[in-house]
């Protein structure tokens, strides 16, 4: 399906699944009640459903590209990302969407995500902190460089939910006890959040103590997502200026490297 399967250093792999494009945000405690499901529910399984049309290999400039061209179930809209990697294990990749047929539901995030295993539970970042900030909610958190444990990342809200982000981040690596992991960076100003458990917990679950602890961290790392919510609990929904349209066409590209 052209993911990336695996990343290994020094024979390690960092990975425990396959880094997958991400479109999904688990609602909030203030979507629930405003019909988010049912509005941008389409994109829930769109990356899980998405049709691969090619995957091509080749050798430019003693780098190793790989494109991979699909197009997603909503809209029938295109959706590619290419692979860069070079010789010292930087994989730059690239991700782009391009709308598609009829009146598309908004996106809830652009990205992507991947499981690695949870010894790797030590988060550094460079963007906005240390507490969670959106991009409707981060004026309180200050630019600076942060370092956290998973566990510490995640905001126990009453009701299970999406939680953790950072926002305006450049860079941020998650390593072991021994300082070995992944960094992720980019130009362009983004957002991530780690778990301890998986987006489907957080859709199972009514309460944090229904939360499992899983042997990964699941690591999040997208463009933008659409805001937290209306102007009250009970249907008011997100400003427009604080969502992202189905309808537009949206690039992200990061650059994956290792971390000794």
């Amino acid at each position: 399906d052209g993911s990336l399967l695996s990343y290994r250093l020094d024979g390690r792999d960092l990975s425990s699944s396959a880094l997958q494009p991400n479109f999904w945000k688990v609602p909030n405690d203030n979507q629930y009640r405003n019909q988010y499901e049912n509005r941008l529910g389409p994109w829930r399984t769109a990356a899980d459903n998405r049709q691969v049309n090619s995957v091509t290999a080749s050798i430019e400039g003693g780098q190793a590209v790989v494109d991979v061209q699909a197009v997603l179930p909503v809209g029938k809209s295109k959706y590619n990302v290419t692979y860069t990697v070079d010789p010292d294990g930087h994989i730059t990749v690239v991700c782009d969407y391009q709308p598609g047929e009829g009146k598309l539901p908004l996106l809830p995030k652009f990205g992507m995500t991947l499981e690695m295993p949870r010894q790797f539970s030590q988060l550094r970042w460079y963007g906005r902190g240390p507490q969670e900030t959106y991009r409707v909610r981060k004026t309180g958190g200050e630019i600076g460089i942060y370092q956290q444990a998973v566990k510490e990342m995640v905001f126990p809200y009453i009701r299970s939910q999406d939680n953790g982000n950072r926002s305006d981040v450049r860079w941020f690596q998650l390593c072991n006890d021994a300082g070995v992991g992944l960094r992720f960076a980019s130009k362009t100003l983004f957002n991530f959040a780690a778990w301890p458990y998986r987006a489907a917990d957080l859709e199972k679950a009514t309460h944090n103590y229904q939360l499992p602890t899983r042997e990964t961290t699941t690591v999040n790392v997208y463009l933008q997502l659409h805001g937290v919510g209306g102007d009250n609990s009970w249907g008011a929904r997100t400003h427009s200026e604080y969502t992202l349209p189905g309808d537009k066409p949206y690039r992200f590209s990061f650059v994956l490297s290792p971390v000794r």
